[in-house]
């Protein structure tokens, strides 16, 4: 169902001479989101993808958002699996994520991923300067 209404989209906005591009929702699964991006590069070639990334911020943060926008559930679902769980929610730095994606993009000619989205979680202020400091370090 979503695969059809991203084409409808696509088509709409191919129709009003309108380009059109696709932002993931945040993920701590690169490997999910290189799966999804591999999939749309195979049905929409044409289409640019910005990975959506959870910004370095501190968990308390993280849950507090997570609390505000409804998503609570999912993270007491996280709970009953455990440790691995929590390092999953806790781990908020976003340089291995960038990391696997990088390595996704120079493996695959057709990737069709040119930037990524910080979601920052009201921290600005420290998504910027995490952002900096990528950038200025040459790395992802």
């Amino acid at each position: 169902m979503l695969a059809r209404a991203l084409e409808t989209q696509l088509t709409l906005a191919r129709e009003q001479g309108l380009s059109a591009y696709v932002l993931t929702q945040f993920s701590f699964s690169p490997g999910r989101v290189i799966e999804y991006c591999t999939e749309l590069a195979r049905h929409a070639p044409s289409v640019p993808v910005y990975v959506g990334l959870a910004g370095p911020t501190d968990p308390v943060k993280l849950l507090r958002y997570a609390q505000r926008c409804g998503v609570s559930a999912s993270l007491r679902a996280l709970h009953t699996q455990g440790f691995g769980a929590v390092k999953l929610v806790t781990h908020t730095d976003p340089s291995e994520q960038v990391a696997a994606i990088a390595r996704y993009c120079a493996s695959h000619a057709a990737c069709n991923v040119v930037g990524v989205h910080l979601f920052s979680f009201g921290g600005v202020a420290q998504a910027a300067a995490w952002m900096h400091r990528t950038i200025t370090a040459g790395g992802a």
